[in-house]
């Protein structure tokens, strides 16, 4: 699971880079097309909280796996959507780092996450 969501995190990166000609992300770019984009377009109902040169704030209200997630949140957010996000934010750039505040799936009204370029 974990090699899964890894890969899968890297290939989403790099098919949004072909999609839109992009080579390298910037956080305005991560939130327009990653945040705006892939996430409203997956049904995750994405809000971002902040944003600025170094860093995107945002909050995922709805989860595509919550029923899955349900039985095993273990498994599917601590391991798979974990895995999903450094394989964003190693297909992203070196620099960049996800850190989540909070989980649906372990009883927070949202998933909320940092991606922050160092």
């Amino acid at each position: 699971m974990a090699k899964a969501g890894y890969e899968m995190g890297k290939e989403v990166v790099k098919q949004l880079e072909q999609k839109y000609g992009i080579k390298k992300w910037s956080a305005k770019e991560f939130a327009e097309i990653f945040v705006k984009g892939y996430f409203e377009e997956t049904g995750t109902e994405p809000e971002i909280i902040a944003e600025s040169d170094k860093q995107v704030i945002y909050r995922l209200h709805n989860c595509i796996f919550f029923e899955l997630a349900l039985e095993k949140p273990n498994l599917t957010c601590d391991v798979l959507h974990r895995q999903f996000y450094q394989g964003v934010c190693a297909a992203i750039g070196k620099n960049a780092k996800d850190s989540q505040r909070t989980c649906m799936e372990h009883g927070d009204n949202y998933c909320e996450h940092i991606i922050e370029w160092t």
